[in-house]
């Protein structure tokens, strides 16, 4: 048995309580253990919820994307089947017999009126043009109209002064005779009530009958083109005039499509045309040219304005754009908020004259550039569908595609801003996120709440090892159970039962111990030493022991006295070993034993020789005045000599 300072009880007394560390441990664990699960869940959450993301979003697009695509095709039906059912209706009305008879006769009476105003109605003429005409600017011009309009012939003068300057209706087609007396007003009076009535029903703005010799020889709307020649008078270089031309050559009943631009006697307004030839029995009589007006367009391209209904939501719009890159129905915007499109044309970067266009003639048909990829995907005869930027450079998702009618070359854009989807997806992803908190919440009150009945356990075997840790051992921990914590359990007991035992060997020897060192050294030393004192060794290598023994000649009859004698030599050597710090370490029948430096630093032999010496002196004074039978001897030795006893350092 090595002879140490302290047992296993003292060095967990050094150690102090266990408490907190164990407490401290199994906080940590069940955190440890939380943060694990709580980690896994979030991870899981984030592969889940990114995933989920990705494809919301992707969802979200194609859902817009295939809803463009739905919407623009739909809505580029319906402009074909309503541009296609003018056609018809215009091909239809050109082989009804009335209305070849109607234009026969017009024209006869257009040919018989000769014309002929007084000085004052032909004033009244040139102050209509001068005031209402001639001062006109169209759009795309610097220049007003001017004079150049102004009708030169005669007859032209006639009929415009009795159906235009002098006619007294607010509406110009509501008067079907000025009464005039003309064989034209005759003929018009006739056949004007049925085609106004027609047209009441119709989205048509205005109908043209063009007799053989391009004489204009009627009008329902009466503007300044009325009783004028689409060939040689001053609104020849129309686009319609050239439509006429051109079919004037074709078989009778084939339609022609004149694509929107300013009209000049309708005071720049942007009009389509629908032209076809009209025939009598089997004979060409004249043409026939229906304007449609540019809101008609832009009815069947906005729906009615319902683009919400129609799941366009705030920003999105369909809108045709013709092969000029420019487009051919209003903007949504401009019929919304016409400040905000004319702020955002700005803010697209476009040239201060385009805006003012826009502005002056109060429209973006033909005003509205739409250079886009989108345009020039459908220009080129394919479908698109992606992301771009539209003709206010704002980004967007666009779906386009051509469109059929008349050769037209015209193409369909729908298309949404981003923000608008980016805002259901933002929408989405703010409730995925609160989802994702409340799970997230929910998982870490699951994972602690697991987590600390997971480790239970754990926590009675750290109460458990605390107690031992504070020197009780008489713990035992149920180990009922086939999973780790019943074997740790086990394993636990194993070894508190395993300490008790070595608890008892050391008990044992460190009684045995204490026995054999009280009986060469003092009991304060040996109780000093185990308190984790100095070494045995050291404090033995340094003492110096003074061994006394009594001697003496007596017989049987002076046991009493010796007995006495010996007890007074024992305390007066007492009283000088107190004076001198020598320790009294074992007494026997005839010797006592000493020793001298067990307190101080290294070897002082001196020390046990001043008290041998001491005591000699004492003695012989006490012998010499009491006549003593016993006479002292002294035995000093120090360092391996006494060591000796124990063995070296054992």
């Amino acid at each position: 048995m090595t002879v140490e300072a302290g047992t296993v009880e003292d060095r967990t007394s050094e150690q102090g309580s266990g408490d907190p560390q164990q407490n401290a441990g199994g906080r940590r664990a069940r955190t440890d253990v939380a943060r694990a699960l709580i980690l896994a869940a979030v991870v899981s959450l984030l592969v889940v919820g990114g995933y989920n993301v990705y494809q919301a979003r992707e969802f979200v697009s194609d859902e817009a994307a295939g809803l463009l695509i739905d919407l623009g095709a739909a809505r580029g039906t319906r402009i074909e089947r309503g541009i296609e059912r003018l056609s018809t209706d215009a091909e239809t009305l050109a082989t009804d017999p009335d209305l070849g008879a109607a234009i026969q006769a017009l024209s006869a009476a257009y040919q018989e009126t000769e014309g002929g105003l007084t000085d004052q109605q032909l004033a009244e003429l040139e102050a209509f043009y001068r005031d209402e005409v001639v001062s006109v600017q169209l759009p795309g011009s610097n220049e007003p109209l001017g004079a150049a309009v102004v009708p030169t012939s005669e007859r032209s003068q006639y009929l415009q002064y009795w159906y235009i300057a002098a006619n007294p209706e607010a509406d110009r087609s509501m008067l079907a005779d000025p009464g005039d007396g003309s064989p034209y007003s005759a003929a018009h009076a006739i056949y004007h009530p049925a085609v106004a009535q027609a047209l009441e029903r119709s989205p048509l703005g205005d109908v043209l009958l063009v007799d053989l010799n391009g004489d204009l020889v009627y009008t329902n709307a009466k503007r300044i083109d009325f009783a004028t020649n689409v060939f040689t008078g001053p609104f020849a270089d129309e686009a319609l005039t050239q439509a006429i031309s051109d079919l004037r050559s074709s078989a009778a009943g084939q339609v022609k499509l004149v694509d929107f631009s300013p009209y000049t006697p309708a005071g720049g307004e942007l009009e389509f045309w629908v032209v076809t030839l009209i025939r009598k029995d089997d004979e060409v009589v004249g043409a026939l040219a229906t304007s449609v007006p540019n809101e008609v367009l832009t009815d069947l391209t906005t729906g009615g304005g319902a683009w919400e209904e129609d799941g366009l939501g705030e920003t999105g719009e369909i809108y045709i754009v013709g092969p000029d890159r420019r487009l051919r129905s209003e903007a949504r915007l401009w019929l919304e908020d016409p400040e905000a499109y004319l702020q955002a044309m700005e803010d697209a970067g476009y040239p201060p004259e385009v805006i003012e266009d826009v502005r002056t003639f109060g429209t973006t048909v033909l005003a509205q550039p739409a250079d886009t990829e989108a345009v020039e995907a459908a220009l080129g005869g394919e479908i698109f569908t992606g992301n771009t930027r539209n003709y206010l450079d704002r980004r967007t998702l666009s779906a386009s595609g051509p469109l059929r009618p008349g050769g037209l070359g015209w193409v369909v854009v729908s298309e949404v801003e981003r923000g608008q989807i980016t805002r259901g997806f933002v929408s989405y992803l703010g409730t995925l996120l609160i989802a994702g908190l409340v799970i997230v919440i929910v998982v870490v009150a699951i994972a602690f709440g697991a987590s600390a009945r997971l480790l239970q356990p754990i926590g009675r075997i750290g109460a458990a090892a605390s107690r031992v840790e504070e020197g009780d051992l008489d713990v035992e921990l149920f180990d009922e159970g086939r999973d780790e914590f019943a074997y740790l359990s086990k394993q636990f007991n194993e070894f508190v039962a395993e300490l008790r035992h070595v608890r008892g060997e050391a008990e044992a020897t460190q009684e045995e111990t204490s026995k054999l060192l009280a009986s060469v050294v003092p009991r304060r030393l040996v109780d000093r030493i185990l308190a984790g004192g100095r070494g045995i060794t050291e404090a033995l290598n340094n003492a110096t022991l003074v061994a006394i023994t009594l001697h003496g000649d007596f017989d049987d009859s002076e046991v009493d006295e010796l007995a006495q004698q010996q007890s007074v030599l024992t305390a007066g050597a007492a009283s000088i070993a107190r004076e001198h710090g020598a320790e009294h370490l074992s007494s026997s029948a005839s010797t006592v034993l000493y020793a001298t430096g067990l307190d101080s630093e290294g070897r002082r032999i001196e020390d046990g020789v001043e008290f041998a010496d001491a005591v000699n002196r004492w003695a012989q004074s006490a012998l010499a005045d009491r006549g003593f039978l016993l006479a002292p001897s002294f035995g000093i030795a120090a360092g391996d000599v006494i060591t000796g006893v124990m063995g070296g350092e054992r």
